[in-house]
Formats: C-alpha cells, structure tokens, sequence
C-alpha cells in the first residue's frame, strides 16, 4: 500500500474498495480488540509487493507475575448470568462478542438476522435482559430492531452500536427509548462494562 493509504489503514469507515464493497470497519475493530488487551500492532508494506501486520499482545504469565490480581475492580466489570441476545450481521464479529460476553459472565443468544432474532424476543420476551444491535444491516436496521422490540417488552434495554453515530440516529434512539448508542469500533474496550452498568441492580 502507498504512504496515504498506510497513516489511514485503521481509520473507521476507511476502504480501498467500491461503494458497497465494504464498510472499512474491518481494521478499525481489529486495532481495537488489540487495544483492549493493551496490545499493538504494526506493519511492513511494500506498494505491488504485499503487506504484513505484526500483532504484539502482553504475556498473560508476566503480567499475572508482575501485579497481584485486582478481584474488586475485575468484578465490578462483569455479569452475573444476565442474557443478553446479540445482533449482528457480520458473522466473524458475532463469534468474538459472543466469546467476549460469555468471558465477562453472561449469558449470550446471537443472531445474524434481525427478523430471526425479534422471533425469539416475540416467543420468550421475559428471557432475555438486554438486546445489543449492529444499526446497519441488510434486512433491518437497528433502529428497526429497537422499534419492534419496544412494541414487543418496552422495558427490554436495547443498545445500538454503529460505526457512524449521526444526529439524526441519536434523535431516532432518544424516541424510541434506546439505553445506549455504541460507537463499533469501541465493542470490545466497551460493551461488557456497558452492559454491567445497565443491568447493575437499583440500589435500594
């Protein structure tokens, strides 16, 4: 790839490709499941030749070695079995949230079809604790999903992560009582704790 190309590679929304070929958010949600696991990645490139990318992840055994475990902090960052249903139509992103979720201690349904995923809502409404919903798909969109579920359970949270978060998507959450907007990229620094804080019990 040329210079231009390199200083935007993990830039959201950035592609090389046609209009509809793609929504440049594939390295964009790589370089922040690195980050999460306060990692980095590099690269070497060679314009008509090909590129290589160099992942660097912390050794798990050094850091366990060179800090004692923070069990309060880490708790408070988990689930406790609530069961959350995950949309998305990307089926490589739906297997790491699910691995992502199930790792932070909740229960987890995913689906890559909206209208397959509001049929289970409809058949079991009182199963599920919160519904997390990719806003841009093929057979409907998140705030679609948002709408037939606040017909279905009004009182079901409903999160939305997109990777544009425009004015007007904001207004069409805010109507429909939305209880979160998620910037994509941010899925795997941002979910769980996301979702701890919206299901944390009322304090009495």
């Amino acid at each position: 790839m040329d210079e231009a190309t390199r200083l935007r590679i993990f830039d959201p929304f950035f592609t090389t490709k046609k209009v509809g070929r793609g929504t440049g958010l594939g390295l964009s949600v790589v370089h922040g499941i690195v980050r999460a696991h306060q990692g980095a990645i590099g690269l070497d490139t060679v314009p008509g030749q090909g590129t290589t990318f160099h992942v660097y992840l912390p050794n798990p055994e050094r850091r366990a070695a060179e800090r004692p475990v923070e069990p309060d902090s880490i708790a408070g960052a988990r689930g406790s079995g609530q069961h959350v249903l995950y949309i998305d139509d990307d089926e490589v992103m739906v297997l790491m949230v699910e691995r992502l979720l199930k790792r932070a201690g909740f229960r987890v349904t995913v689906e890559t079809r909206a209208a397959a995923a509001l049929e289970l809502v409809r058949a079991q409404p009182q199963d599920f604790d919160a519904v997390v919903s990719d806003f841009n798909m093929p057979e409907l969109s998140g705030i679609d999903v948002a709408s037939q579920i606040a017909c279905i359970r009004p009182d079901l949270p409903v999160v939305i992560s997109s990777g544009l978060l425009t004015d007007e998507l904001r207004s069409q959450a805010e109507q429909l009582g939305v209880r979160a907007l998620m910037h994509k990229e941010n899925t795997f620094e941002e979910l769980a704790s996301l979702l701890q804080r919206l299901l944390a019990p009322a304090a009495s």
